[in-house]
């Protein structure tokens, strides 16, 4: 067997990862752009149309994506139908959600640039139907996946490079969002007429209801993710406000950023897991222990070092006068390993159709943000923003976890990430108080992380290769 093949998981997380880092970078540098070019109120205007267009894609992709990868995994031979049915539900609602959009802004009392600008971005949703991401996800076409991130916004950033160029070129913004959002779409559909299944109008209204009903609480999970995502944010702000939003902004910022990259492995991973759950439990278990494994000692070094490296990096991004940020991001981006593991049983749940229980752990955690939000904020100010949606981000693991465990079979016990955390806390302070300065402390505590991790837990090596071979018998 081929080294490719053989570690083919770890070199399509590399993929997918670096078209995630170059996406990202090349947004970066489009949207630096465009703060200079644009008046800082067109600018804002600017970032309300994406963030609007981003919430509303969701809705429009409705889970299905998640679905179709299952459907195939079972029954192979549904492919061809699924191609064509699960663009025709996105395209029935995205006809409903984009005058939704549009509207929202018109009765919103916006002024007539902004309401311009985001019907432009609203009619850029019709190309969310043809993102047949989910098709190069069932195909293990994990490179072409990470293709298609960067391309798109390559494509944005060069048209915003040639057709924006001064402050009366707002609108020209929206143009070039359609133009990258078209690229792309021609780009899935390629690669599924030529690579896949042909292009197909073949649907029928019962399936496209069944599918619909099926990516429901998939889409509904999303949507509640993102308010536990963002309500700490928008409590800061409503309930203290000031700099105290600034402080939180920024941490929270770099944290959802960060945690891309737990979309990313488990985008990965999933195919993998939906034929373990499949073809058997022990399989199934086998690979979600190794992985489990793995991403709590990694998951964990990741947050040692950034929650001990708070403030030269806050400082270092922003500017020495958000050095108050830190001891919030020092709090925040520990939501970034416990992702990274509750993401195991939620895609789990998916995978063996049990995808309500994903929105009921879902619920539990947008609960629980809103609720400790409400009390935290006034007192603590970013400070318990930051705990109450570390905390949410923990009931939605312990919930998701807990319904895997039922419906599904045996995942590893959450005990196992104490090990990881109980060593992560002796190596920070022996960093802390040999070290030199913040980064020598940093690197002590790193290096006696992993010395330790190697020592104490005897079954890391073995599960990482597993984890690496997950995808060999493809």
């Amino acid at each position: 067997m081929s080294d490719v093949k053989r570690f083919k998981l770890l070199i399509d997380f590399m993929a997918l990862s670096g078209g995630q880092f170059f996406s990202k970078l090349i947004g970066f540098l489009g949207f630096a752009y465009l703060a200079r070019i644009l008046t800082p109120e067109s600018y804002g205007v600017v970032e309300y149309a994406v963030g609007l267009s981003l919430f509303f894609a969701m809705i429009i992709d409705c889970g299905l994506g998640a679905i179709g990868v299952r459907e195939v995994l079972r029954a192979p031979e549904k492919l061809k139908s699924l191609a064509a049915h699960i663009p025709a539900a996105r395209l029935i609602i995205a006809l409903a959600a984009i005058p939704l959009m549009g509207g929202a802004v018109m009765l919103g009392g916006y002024d007539e640039a902004t309401v311009n600008l985001v019907w432009l971005f609203a009619l850029g949703l019709l190309a969310v139907p043809a993102k047949q991401e989910w098709l190069l996800q069932s195909y293990e076409m994990m490179k072409s996946a990470a293709m298609a991130q960067t391309l798109r916004m390559t494509v944005f950033a060069l048209c915003l490079f040639v057709f924006v160029g001064s402050a009366d070129d707002l609108l020209k913004v929206g143009v070039a969002e359609i133009i990258a959002a078209a690229l792309v779409s021609v780009y899935y559909l390629g690669i599924q007429h030529f690579r896949i299944t042909p292009l197909s109008l073949n649907f029928s209204l019962a399936e496209l209801g069944r599918l619909t009903r099926n990516g429901l609480s998939v889409g509904l999970s999303n949507m509640v993710w993102a308010v536990i995502q963002f309500s700490p944010l928008f409590l800061v702000a409503n309930l203290v406000g000031g700099a105290e939003t600034a402080w939180f902004g920024a941490a929270h910022r770099i944290v959802v950023s960060l945690m891309t990259f737990s979309w990313v492995y488990h985008f990965n991973l999933y195919p993998a897991i939906a034929r373990r759950v499949e073809k058997s439990t022990e399989s199934f278990e086998e690979l979600v222990s190794a992985s489990f494994r793995v991403v709590s000692w990694v998951g964990v070094l990741g947050a040692l070092n950034l929650s001990l490296l708070a403030q030269p990096l806050l400082t270092l991004a922003f500017g020495e006068q958000f050095s108050p940020a830190a001891p919030a991001f020092a709090i925040l981006i520990w939501v970034v390993p416990t992702t990274l593991l509750a993401g195991h049983a939620r895609w789990a749940l998916i995978a063996a159709g049990r995808e309500r229980y994903v929105l009921y752990s879902q619920l539990s955690g947008a609960i629980t943000v809103l609720i400790l939000g409400f009390a935290l904020v006034p007192m603590f100010h970013a400070l318990g923003a930051a705990v109450s949606m570390l905390i949410a981000s923990l009931v939605v693991w312990l919930s998701a976890h807990t319904f895997a465990v039922r419906f599904i079979g045996r995942l590893p016990g959450l005990s196992l990430a104490w090990l990881p955390l109980a060593i992560a806390f002796l190596s920070g302070v022996l960093g802390a108080l040999a070290g030199s300065s913040i980064w020598m402390g940093a690197v002590i505590a790193s290096a006696v992380y992993g010395l330790c991790a190697l020592l104490a837990d005897a079954e890391l090596l073995p599960d990482l290769r597993r984890l690496a071979h997950a995808k060999s018998e493809i």
